[in-house]
């Protein structure tokens, strides 16, 4: 039994080792006498990104509210493509998940930057509770904290928070609330729970990517001109929630629902990247169709404001990636969402539609189904509550712009 215990406690021993050593060298390094250089603009620690729409979204809508020049830290240039003006980019491959001998030299590189700068910003999104990766979470945490020695403000932009957080990630996260770090939850049920786990600086508000103001108003005629005029319904297959569970015939049964109310269904992929992929998830649903009649499988990677341009024309959305639902909100729609990490929950008490969120198993089917009956019945999101969820999004750039500027 002892053997079995020590097994496990292994690979939890080996994150709580690596986090405590990076700790103390970021520790050091970040604590040296920096230069006296002029301070302008912002730091950006991006989200991971390579395929993922929804980390793309998150940092065009920082850029698009922050009108100062932003350095966007990231771990390959290839993992987004970002072509604002005001924009530069720096390659740190190791900062946040390489060994310590190579990422020493990032954390160098990153207090160099902080020491030129005003802000640092990390998105938090659904990455600091250690869900994913406990030992990258945890990382953010500590420079979020330490990037305050550099005497630059700090804050971890909008981001989700479960009722279970990884214990090393919520330690490390408490100390960079209570060092001073501002904690902008993008959910009240994130907040709740944030308090509820003793973070300090905690601020309610809502994901950035409902700031976003650039939509593609020919995505439809780019990638569904055949459609014509006829309705069409967006499903989003996610290949996160198929690594646990078969859903196929679930979805097969909501797309033959869906014809059956007059919809042309548009299988859209949300995030394309090796072991997760949504296009191999939605392949697997479109091959099990023995027809095809008014389907259509989008294969390519949309740019944000591309899917805005398609859920701005779009009667339907059901989806298992968030971020397609909140640019499905912002163009009115009712996004029937599959539920993954607690995150969902909180973005529909924001509009008193929890009932959209649906708990992903099998069997599901009825449950899509009646959420969609029940949507279509409830109508358009409602507009003056829309604004004030933008209003609260604003709250992750509060202090950022310029003096005279402001957000639309």
């Amino acid at each position: 039994m002892k053997k079995q215990l020590k097994k496990l406690l292994k690979p939890v021993d080996g994150v709580l080792r690596s986090t405590a050593l990076f700790r103390s060298v970021a520790t050091a390094t970040l604590s040296l006498p920096g230069s006296k250089s002029k301070r302008h603009g912002h730091v950006l620690l991006a989200p991971p990104g390579a395929g993922n729409i929804g980390d793309s979204a998150l940092v065009e809508s920082f850029l698009e509210s922050v009108d100062e020049r932003v350095t966007v830290v990231v771990r390959s240039k290839s993992n987004f493509t970002l072509d604002q003006q005001n924009v530069h980019v720096v390659e740190m491959p190791h900062l946040l998940y390489g060994r310590l001998p190579w990422a020493i030299r990032d954390l160098v590189r990153l207090s160099r930057l902080l020491d030129r700068s005003t802000s640092f910003s990390v998105v938090g999104a659904d990455i600091m509770d250690g869900a994913y990766n406990p030992r990258a979470s945890a990382r953010r945490a500590i420079l979020s904290r330490l990037a305050l020695r550099r005497d630059t403000s700090s804050r971890v932009l909008g981001f989700s928070w479960n009722a279970s957080p990884e214990a090393g990630a919520l330690r490390e996260v408490r100390a960079a609330s209570q060092a001073g770090v501002q904690l902008l939850l993008r959910d009240p049920a994130s907040a709740r729970r944030a308090v509820k786990d003793n973070l300090s600086n905690v601020t309610s508000c809502a994901d950035m990517v409902f700031t976003a103001k650039t939509v593609d108003s020919d995505a439809k005629k780019k990638y569904l001109a055949h459609v014509g005029d006829a309705p069409f319904a967006l499903l989003n297959v996610s290949g996160l929630l198929r690594q646990s569970q078969d859903l196929t015939e679930d979805y097969i049964a909501v797309i033959e629902h869906l014809r059956v109310l007059g919809y042309h269904v548009v299988l859209l992929p949300h995030v394309v990247k090796p072991g997760s992929s949504d296009l191999d998830a939605v392949d697997a649903v479109a091959q099990r169709l023995v027809d095809q009649t008014n389907v259509t499988t989008i294969r390519e990677t949309l740019r944000p404001a591309e899917v805005r341009g398609l859920t701005k024309n779009a009667k339907v959305v059901i989806t298992g990636r968030m971020h397609l639902a909140v640019m499905s909100l912002m163009a009115g729609l009712a996004p029937v969402t599959l539920a993954s990490q607690g995150k969902v929950q909180g973005l529909f008490e924001l509009f008193e539609r929890e009932y959209l969120c649906v708990q992903p198993k099998p069997g599901m089917k009825d449950a899509i189904i009646e959420a969609l009956s029940r949507a279509l019945d409830d109508g358009p999101i409602d507009q003056e509550r829309l604004a004030k969820v933008t209003n609260l999004a604003e709250l992750n750039f509060a202090g950022l712009q310029s003096e005279g500027s402001s957000t639309p």
